[in-house]
């Protein structure tokens, strides 16, 4: 074995060639204004419907700060909506708008996709496996990042 692994690279190599696929997906489906990295936001609201700030940062695992300027931007280019919580006057909750809901489809559409390539690749053990070197990986660095 080397003094270093490829382990880095090659995870970096994939989220690049991912990314790239998404954004071809979406420019061919019409939406060019939209980044991979609004996926996971969409996928939650598509799921929880509407979520306040902080609670739509937890849930994809980014920082509200980050999340609220896609949200800024989402709404801008009317995809999702921002509404006061009748419990909270204080809170605004965040949620998909009429074109945003819109989105779904095209988002399911585009993650089977992804997934058959994986399918193509790997079986199902492997997959397992391979998520849950990523995981302990992922955990591994957020606890060294932590502890300094």
């Amino acid at each position: 074995m080397s003094d270093f692994s490829n382990i880095i690279h090659l995870n970096s190599l994939l989220h690049d060639l991912s990314s790239e696929f998404l954004k071809k997906e979406l420019l061919s489906a019409g939406y060019a204004d939209l980044e991979p990295c609004h996926g996971d936001l969409f996928f939650v609201l598509f799921e929880k419907k509407s979520l306040p700030l902080t609670e739509l940062a937890v849930c994809c695992g980014r920082s509200k700060s980050t999340i609220s300027v896609m949200v800024n931007n989402l709404v801008k280019k009317g995809y999702l909506l921002k509404n006061k919580d009748p419990q909270c006057a204080r809170t605004l909750k965040i949620a998909l708008s009429t074109k945003g809901l819109k989105l779904e489809k095209v988002f399911i559409s585009i993650s089977t996709k992804m997934q058959s390539l994986i399918n193509a690749s790997l079986n199902e053990e492997e997959q397992h496996k391979l998520e849950s070197v990523l995981c302990n990986l992922s955990n591994s660095f957020k606890i060294n990042l932590n502890n300094n």
